[in-house]
């Protein structure tokens, strides 16, 4: 097999610079007293920010806002004529990180449909079938009440919102997608920083983003806390390394990267990960240590039962035995490429089991302390950044093929 490159970072107190011209991030040293000094002032700029800017205290029904939508009007997806309907969850979650820096750089409040098509929920378990089926509502203010007092003339000729796009910006409501090609996804909108934490870099906005605006629901989080119990991650919570590997439908789209690659890949953060902790430990009285327990843990986010089970057979190796310990949900739906119309339709997947996991592995892998993956994969991308905003910055990271970059 020919070597997989690993493209190392460790990402603790380093600013991130993006090449304008290849979108990819350039460490750059920082003064990580400097950089420690104002990470507190920079999260908070941004948690006030947003919390302003969705609070929306003008009124709802005269503030400029950006209406979302997860899916069509009429629940299709697949290809359309010449347009794509339905990309993947990870991709969808980054164009809408996409959407909310684009309105804070525009003052717009960001609103998600009231009744949506997500193809990722089921309306006899989620009627809206709507981002709140998983996650908290981003404002107070829902999108019958932005609208509410629209002249026809601030309408199409169907009576529907207008479409975001080049010309419209000074429109008080318009609406989105998530489509790759929409006007959001133009590069200017992917790169965007305000300046007020531009020293921060793109990587450390897009991922505060992302925790921000992925907050589990009220029941989402009961399922969360079931898996944290299930897996006994309170016992490791400071050194599980998350694997996520895309082998599904990605092998139409990059290489397969062997298995053992990453798992490799993951002991090495792993040690690195303790010998980084090595002083808080020695603090520690012998007698609190539990020997018991395994030094690494590795959690595996797969879509693939034969990457799982590669895993849980690597760990019983001579070599790992006694020192390594593999996690993975139990009883997850694997081996089922990226949902389309077609399955949906066909009933081949419960649509909410499918969600569910795929919102439940993303959260566990924001948990992570160190992460290993394919940042050609939108889904792990999208984890990476959101541990890298929960860590402050402290996290470990490796990616079997790319590096990290904005698209979308």
């Amino acid at each position: 097999l020919q070597q997989t490159p690993l493209h190392t970072q460790k990402l603790d107190a380093q600013e991130h610079v993006v090449d304008a011209d290849e979108e990819h991030v350039v460490d750059a040293d920082a003064d990580e007293e400097w950089v420690q000094d104002t990470l507190d002032a920079d999260e908070s700029w941004v948690r006030d920010s947003l919390r302003v800017l969705q609070e929306a205290a003008q009124g709802c029904d005269t503030v400029r806002a950006l209406v979302v939508e997860l899916g069509r009007r009429d629940g299709r997806t697949g290809k359309i004529g010449t347009e794509i309907h339905g990309f993947g969850f990870g991709a969808q979650m980054h164009v809408l990180t996409v959407a909310m820096s684009y309105a804070v750089a525009t003052n717009r409040l960001l609103v998600m449909r009231s009744k949506d098509n997500w193809w990722y929920s089921d309306g006899a378990h989620c009627p809206s079938r709507s981002f709140t089926c998983y996650f908290e509502a981003l404002s107070r203010c829902s999108e019958e009440q932005v609208t509410k007092g629209l002249r026809p003339w601030q309408l199409d000729g169907e009576g529907q919102l207008l479409k975001l796009r080049s010309g419209r910006e000074d429109e008080r409501v318009v609406y989105t997608d998530l489509r790759l090609d929409n006007y959001l996804n133009l590069k200017q909108h992917r790169l965007q920083v305000p300046e007020a934490v531009a020293h921060r870099g793109l990587l450390w906005w897009r991922g505060q983003l992302a925790l921000y605006m992925l907050r589990p629901n009220a029941y989402v989080t009961h399922l969360l806390q079931i898996e944290f119990q299930s897996l006994a991650w309170h016992q490791h919570a400071g050194h599980v390394v998350g694997v996520h590997v895309r082998h599904g439908d990605k092998k139409t789209e990059s290489a397969v990267v062997p298995m053992e690659v990453y798992l490799d890949a993951a002991l090495q953060l792993a040690r690195a990960r303790r010998q980084d902790a090595a002083a808080a430990q020695a603090a520690l009285m012998p007698q609190d240590v539990d020997a018991s327990m395994p030094q690494h843990v590795l959690y595996i986010s797969s879509d693939d039962p034969e990457a799982v089970a590669a895993a849980h057979a690597w760990q019983e190796l001579p070599l790992h035995a006694g020192t390594v310990r593999v996690i993975a949900r139990e009883g997850e739906v694997r081996g089922v490429s990226t949902a389309t119309d077609q399955v949906v339709e066909m009933h081949k997947i419960n649509v909410t089991r499918y969600g569910e996991e795929a919102v439940l592995n993303l959260l566990l892998l924001s948990h992570c302390r160190a992460f290993v993956g394919t940042f050609s994969s939108n889904f792990g991308r999208l984890g990476y950044e959101m541990a890298y905003a929960r860590r402050h910055g402290d996290l470990f990271g490796a990616s079997m093929d790319v590096f990290w970059h904005a698209y979308p």
